[in-house]
C-alpha cells in the first residue's frame, strides 16, 4: 500500500511541476495571479516546477526501495502539512479563498492523514549489525 502511495504522490508531484515548469500560465491559472514578469515566471518555474519535479523524484525512488519508505511518507506529510498550515494562516489573516484552493487544502491534508497512517505502518528500517 505504501509503495502504490508513494508512486501516486511522484506522479502528481512530478506532473504538476512538469505541467508548471513548462506552462506557468495553464498551470497556475486557478490562483488568479499574474504571471508579467521575468522574476514571478522564474519563481514559479522553480518553486513550483522545478521542486515539485524533485520531490517526484525522490518518491519514486522512494517507492522502489523499501529502506525509504517510510522517509518518503514522512516527506509526504511534512510537505503537505506545510501546506495546509500556510492554508490556515492565510483563511485566518486573507479570508476564505476560492473553490480551487480550498479543494487542493482539502486533498493536501488527506494526503497528510494518509502518508502519517501509512508511516507508522511500515516497519522502521533494521539496525546496522554490530560486528
Amino acid at each position: 500500500m505504501s509503495r502504490a502511495f508513494l508512486v501516486f504522490c511522484a506522479l502528481v508531484y512530478a506532473a504538476f511541476g512538469l505541467w508548471v515548469l513548462a506552462s506557468p500560465h495553464s498551470g497556475l491559472a486557478y490562483l488568479s495571479i499574474e504571471l508579467d514578469h521575468v522574476n514571478a515566471m522564474s519563481d514559479l518555474r522553480g518553486s513550483y516546477g522545478g521542486l515539485n519535479i524533485a520531490v517526484g523524484c525522490f518518491l519514486f525512488f522512494a517507492a522502489a526501495a523499501a529502506a525509504w519508505r517510510r522517509p518518503g511518507l514522512g516527506l509526504v506529510a511534512l510537505l503537505n502539512g506545510g501546506y495546509v498550515a500556510g492554508r490556515l494562516v492565510s483563511l485566518v489573516i486573507d479570508g476564505i479563498p476560492g473553490r480551487a484552493i480550498l479543494i487542493a487544502m482539502a486533498f493536501e491534508a488527506a494526503l497528510v492523514v494518509i502518508a502519517s497512517i501509512l508511516a507508522a505502518r511500515e516497519l522502521p528500517p533494521p539496525a546496522p549489525s554490530r560486528g
